[in-house]
């Protein structure tokens, strides 16, 4: 039997415990650097993979010849002419690029490439390398070149790592890699399971790693890892009949926690499930990984830590998890216990001292602006709320909390539990709850009206302070979340059908700001407005077609009227089907280009009218004008759109039956101004010429 002579292979990097974050990123860079190292070296492969835990990091690479392809390198040099002189001599020219490349000149031949003609030239004979030579250099390679969020130094050399590398492995087919790094040797050996003392492993052949290690309680593949702690989380708590937090962020970092996982099931006493639920959890899952259980929805006195090794002597391991549980929860109360006692009064003081944003001031100024700005928006609305006036007094004064300080995802969430300590009542500390809300693009909106002004409140305020001050996100750079705090406002706005004008209320935050340059600086609109509209173009993209988003976008940045301009689009969707109305795009984008770098010189004059088409077109203006008009401030812009299209006939005469750019001035002019009377119109309404774009 003839032996396959492409091999696969196997490079561990066994290191002291790494921490989960940075296994992610490893990988990736260890798949892009061997596919780029092989390439640059002509070394074909197959599939790439690459695997991690936190002792280890795993390159496996199928189908590896033993040799690279025989190939030739073409040296070409100056133009055939230059071989030699006129004596029958080499020339210098010549001379010089034989001996750059270590040659005589009698071994030059000759070669016409394009746009340079025949030039002199020499095929050098690459001889073939070896694959093994080739994957050590490689190993080398990837180490010296992983990129880590902090590294250590640990033996002479000085090489840096995440930690210290205490074992290499590296495999081709059956034969061992050779290489040295940082005083450690490359082999056929590993370590089994830290958990069961690191035992000596001996690897055959690179196909036989993964079951050697897995005989050794060693999952190596991640999605395994993962596969198996789901199943046994499943089994755990259909055992108990609780529904474990299936978390799949949670459930990855342990898969790196661990190289054999195995869930425990632990019961810790009622007395913590006093604190709120959210605290709770988040002492679980963030500062343990501890997978919290609930039943019927609620917290149930149950969690599931992860270990690593199979499930023996489970009893001791319950009793760690157990106390380690109990003595972060006990901190828990501590704090939450000593922030229901503190007073609003200090935590205000406290506030005073927290600084927001040079320019932008204290967190306590950005309170007093948040306040009166949601103040003003339900006076716009004409929402009167007791609760709002009482819940926007506190907004803020979390941030100044010991479980705030300890847990800053908690922000806002724990205004709802210390709101009933602050005299609010039950609306009002939900108000506070939601106060963050929407989190995401997917997070619901805040429950209560008061929860969804106080939430639009914040961000406007951020919004128009920050881009007075000009601190405008630029590519990921977006310190202040203004992206998703503007797509929440879109959101908010347009769910709830908050009759406010976003201009005004930008304008009205900017007045509330102590810092007068930020206070006079209304020119950041535009550019607010854009940002603005980016999220709304991204919000209504699934409903409403790009054509009727883009017809209205010009008077939204005029106007800064969210809904308004959604009313618009939808009329726009609803109508641009037809043909007509496709015609009166047409038409109308006809209009704009005729009017392009044109002045309105006022209103037209019928004295002046020498056709029929220009008196009828007039007349229908008159009549249209108004009724479009009435439609339109009554919010009906599907009827002020279908009256504004009855101009289609009448314009359609015009342009066939009168020429607008005659010798007459004094007609030309009034021709224009018929026509600014036509697109006065549809300004009003819409840019129709968006839609022949579509």
């Amino acid at each position: 039997m003839t032996e396959n002579k492409n091999k696969n292979f196997v490079y561990e990097i066994y290191v002291e415990n790494i921490p989960a974050r940075f296994i992610i990123s490893a990988l990736s860079q260890i798949k892009e650097t061997a596919a780029s190292f092989l390439l640059s070296k002509n070394l074909p492969h197959g599939e790439i993979s690459v695997f991690g835990t936190y002792r280890r990091l795993v390159l496996f690479v199928e189908n590896i010849p033993q040799k690279t392809a025989e190939r030739s390198e073409i040296f070409y040099g100056p133009p055939a002419r230059l071989l030699k002189d006129e004596k029958g001599n080499y020339t210098k020219q010549a001379s010089g690029f034989a001996s750059s490349l270590g040659i005589s000149c009698d071994k030059l031949k000759t070669a016409v490439i394009e746009k340079k003609g025949e030039v002199l030239c020499y095929e050098r004979k690459l001889p073939p390398l070896s694959a093994s030579k080739i994957l050590s250099d490689l190993c080398v390679h990837i180490v010296k070149n992983l990129q880590f969020p902090k590294n250590m130094v640990w033996e002479e050399s000085r090489l840096r790592f995440a930690r210290p590398i205490r074992n290499f492995l590296a495999i081709y087919g059956s034969s061992p890699v050779v290489f040295r790094l940082a005083q450690v040797k490359a082999g056929k050996t590993t370590f089994g399971l830290a958990a069961l003392g690191s035992k000596k492993i001996s690897v055959k052949t690179a196909d036989s790693y993964f079951k050697s290690l897995e005989k050794a309680q060693v999952i190596v593949k991640g999605e395994e890892r993962k596969e198996k702690i789901l199943k046994d989380l499943k089994n755990a708590g259909s055992a108990m009949k609780l529904s474990p937090d299936l978390d799949e962020a949670l459930v990855e970092e342990n898969s790196y926690l661990t190289e054999y996982p195995s869930c425990v099931p632990v019961k810790y006493s009622n007395e913590f499930l006093s604190l709120p639920q959210e605290l709770l959890s988040l002492v679980m899952k963030k500062q343990l990984k501890f997978f919290p259980c609930y039943k019927n929805s609620q917290p149930a006195p149950f969690f599931i830590g992860v270990r690593d090794g199979l499930s023996k002597g489970n009893k001791n391991v319950e009793e760690g998890f157990l106390s380690v549980f109990e003595a972060r929860c006990r901190d828990a109360i501590f704090f939450y216990e000593n922030d229901i006692k503190t007073s609003k009064d200090v935590l205000k003081e406290k506030i005073s001292k927290i600084l927001f944003q040079e320019k932008l001031g204290t967190m306590s100024d950005k309170k007093e602006r948040t306040q009166s700005l949601a103040l003003w928006i339900a006076d716009k609305i004409g929402f009167d709320s007791s609760i709002l006036r009482s819940a926007a007094q506190c907004v803020y004064l979390d941030l100044a909390s010991n479980v705030v300080r300890e847990f800053p995802e908690l922000q806002g969430i724990m205004s709802g539990y210390y709101g009933k300590e602050w005299g609010l009542d039950e609306k009002g500390a939900l108000a506070l709850k939601d106060f963050y809300k929407p989190l995401s693009a997917e997070d619901s909106l805040p429950s209560s009206l008061e929860g969804s002004i106080l939430s639009l409140a914040s961000r406007i305020d951020t919004l128009a302070g920050d881009f007075s001050a000009g601190l405008i996100p630029t590519g990921s750079q977006d310190p202040h979340g203004l992206r998703r705090a503007a797509y929440g406002a879109v959101r908010i706005i347009a769910e709830n059908k908050l009759k406010i004008n976003l201009k005004d209320a930008v304008y009205f935050a900017l007045s509330l700001y102590k810092n007068e340059e930020i206070k006079n600086n209304i020119s950041c609109w535009p550019k607010l407005a854009d940002f603005f509209w980016q999220r709304l173009e991204n919000y209504s993209s699934k409903n409403i077609p790009a054509g009727a988003l883009a017809a209205v976008k010009e008077i939204f940045l005029r106007e800064g009227d969210l809904n308004k301009a959604l009313a618009r689009a939808e009329a726009i969707k609803e109508i641009s089907q037809s043909p007509e109305v496709l015609i009166l795009a047409s038409l109308y984008k006809r209009v704009n280009n005729i009017l392009k770098d044109k002045e309105n010189t006022g209103h037209f004059n019928r004295d002046l009218f020498e056709k029929e088409e220009e008196r009828t077109l007039a007349d229908s203006l008159e009549d249209i004008s108004a009724k479009s008009e009435e439609f339109a401030e009554k919010g009906d812009y599907k009827k002020a759109l279908q009256t504004a299209s009855s101009l289609k006939s009448p314009l359609e005469n015009f342009f066939a039956g009168v020429m607008v750019n005659c010798e007459n001035k004094q007609v030309r002019d009034n021709r224009t101004a018929l026509l600014f009377s036509v697109k006065k119109i549809f300004g009003d309404l819409a840019d129709l010429s968006q839609l022949t774009q579509q």
